[in-house]
């Protein structure tokens, strides 16, 4: 699935061919990762966010211009990982430390921002839903609740971002400054199998 997907997308961006190693997980392992609200997906090494911009010109943001690549520094987590999957992120009424914390206990990471709009494209092509947002209708405009990603750094000021996806495809991202105070963002977290 991987495999073809990835060069469907690569295609569009005219980029060079994607190598895909076998993936690490068994079916069992899938399996089980589904019934906690995971998936499994594969983040190439060298993608970055200019290239996920030209993959996907239908994200109507302004962030792809404001936000270059030199401005953000991603986790090195890629290859073969499973993410959060639920509709909205957990980890609410949490602090950043909190979840760091939390994460390094299960041996999981937090989430960078080239693994949130990779599994977020991926869902809502399988799904027709889009990460983040509550579909209710709430004084006439969808309820968002964010996802902190804290596998990504501005490199200035080296705050982690938060990101959603409106209800329209449209994609918001940002960096925010609330580390040590519980917040109603939500968080969502990586986890990866060595292979064998």
């Amino acid at each position: 699935y991987w495999r073809i997907r990835w060069e469907c997308l690569s295609s569009r961006a005219l980029l060079k061919k994607i190598i895909i190693p076998p993936c690490p997980y068994t079916r069992q392992e899938i399996d089980a990762l589904v019934k906690n609200e995971k998936i499994i997906m594969y983040v190439p090494p060298h993608i970055t966010l200019s290239d996920l911009a030209s993959i996907h010109p239908e994200i109507k943001s302004s962030y792809w211009s404001d936000f270059p690549d030199k401005n953000i520094k991603n986790d090195a987590h890629y290859g073969w990982m499973d993410i959060d999957s639920s509709p909205i992120p957990q980890n609410t009424e949490t602090s950043d430390q909190e979840l760091e914390k939390t994460f390094k206990e299960k041996n999981r990471h937090g989430i960078h921002l080239l693994a949130y709009i990779i599994g977020a494209l991926d869902i809502h092509d399988r799904t027709g839903s889009w990460l983040d947002h509550i579909k209710i209708d709430y004084s006439n405009y969808p309820y968002i609740i964010p996802c902190r990603l804290l596998g990504s750094k501005h490199t200035l000021h080296k705050l982690p971002f938060v990101a959603s996806f409106y209800p329209w495809g449209e994609l918001s991202f940002a960096s925010y400054s609330a580390r040590g105070d519980k917040s109603f963002f939500g968080a969502r977290s990586i986890g990866q199998k060595k292979p064998s």
